[in-house]
């Protein structure tokens, strides 16, 4: 027995993907506009996107946050699935290029000159 509502994809008209990134406060703005300036790009190009936003979503503490938003017509979810996977590969690629960091990378992990500092 079910205790929660089912959601029922094959009704839908749309498949949506979502990607949130947290970048490094370090990062320049000029190199964020870049980052998004070139995710449009892709996903203006990528043949099963049907529409997409990026935004530059918000100023944390602790990171500066965009949002990645896209759809796609319903299709068999391996499909969906290797564009969620091309996404995220290129937007790391990207963001290597751009030496745009993730926020808060290395935290809790202790090398020997910081327990030496300490």
């Amino acid at each position: 027995m079910v205790d929660s509502i089912l959601d029922n994809i094959s009704l839908r008209s749309q498949l949506r993907g979502e990607l949130i990134l947290h970048i490094n406060l370090q990062t320049q703005p000029d190199k964020i506009e870049s980052l998004i300036r070139e995710i449009k790009s892709y996903l203006a190009k990528a043949e099963d996107v049907s529409s997409f936003n990026v935004i530059f979503n918000d100023i944390r503490m602790q990171a500066f946050v965009v949002s990645v938003e896209f759809f796609t017509m319903p299709m068999e979810m391996i499909y969906f699935t290797n564009i969620r996977q091309a996404l995220n590969l290129f937007v790391l690629q990207t963001m290597e290029q751009l030496e745009i960091r993730i926020a808060a990378e290395g935290v809790g992990i202790w090398n020997k000159e910081q327990m030496n500092k300490e």
